[in-house]
């Protein structure tokens, strides 16, 4: 028994040891954050950053704080301090990212990438990748048409930003559109399977004999059921 009261003791001495004042600070930052108790949680993590500026999280929080309170002139600081500790840019944005879908107010995100655009006029491109991304993401053709026309403007070789407009194109019932730039892409790529196997299954109801071409160029690179069909008789 008394051995067991020793291991007892030592434990509780450890779990005290373990409680340093940064992780009881941090634990304080992280309740008033997830009880919506923004000034607070600003104030906390803002304490958190000068102790570790090189810490991201505490950087994407502040930010959705002052974000939650409509301070953007404080959110558009906040990212320009963690860029001058040296904090890449996606270490940032993509919890902020996080956390506004998880607080169901994705606009917070959209609204601070466009304002820091405006703010960082330098970070306009990299704002503009992720603005893309968003866009994909929230399934709005006419913006991801937009920020893939800016991407092609830098890069006219992007086909990410080629399968973009794709997609976007199909999302509007466009079949010509959505074609003719997939078949830009293998213009550039021209061994692009999931470009190949687009065509050949977007093209097999109307337009028989290209969709079997496409479909036999992606099945030398991969087999496939589907695309064996299409071309099934020719």
């Amino acid at each position: 028994m008394r051995i067991i009261a020793i291991l007892l003791i030592l434990l509780t001495f450890g779990l005290h040891a373990a409680e340093t004042p940064d992780s009881a600070l941090a634990a304080k930052a992280d309740r008033a954050f997830v009880n919506g108790e923004w000034s607070g949680a600003s104030a906390l993590y803002m304490l958190l950053s000068d102790k570790n500026p090189s810490a991201p999280l505490p950087y994407a929080r502040i930010i959705i704080a002052q974000e939650m309170r409509s301070d953007s002139t404080g959110s558009s600081a906040t990212m320009e301090r963690a860029l001058a500790h040296s904090v890449p840019l996606d270490a940032v944005l993509e919890p902020a990212r996080t956390e506004a879908f998880t607080l169901r107010r994705p606009e917070i995100y959209e609204n601070f990438l466009l304002r820091l655009q405006r703010t960082l006029p330098y970070l306009s491109r990299p704002i503009d990748i992720r603005l893309l991304r968003y866009y994909t993401l929230r399934r709005d053709p006419a913006r991801m048409t937009d920020y893939s026309h800016k991407m092609l403007a830098g890069n006219p070789a992007d086909t990410d930003a080629l399968a973009t407009l794709a997609e976007a194109a199909l999302m509007t019932g466009d079949i010509a559109a959505a074609t003719a730039y997939w078949e830009k892409i293998l213009e550039i790529s021209p061994d692009n399977y999931d470009v190949l196997a687009a065509l050949a299954t977007t093209l097999a109801s109307s337009d028989r004999e290209r969709a079997v071409r496409y479909a036999r160029r992606a099945l030398a690179i991969r087999p496939n059921n589907a695309l064996e069909r299409i071309c099934g008789g020719l």
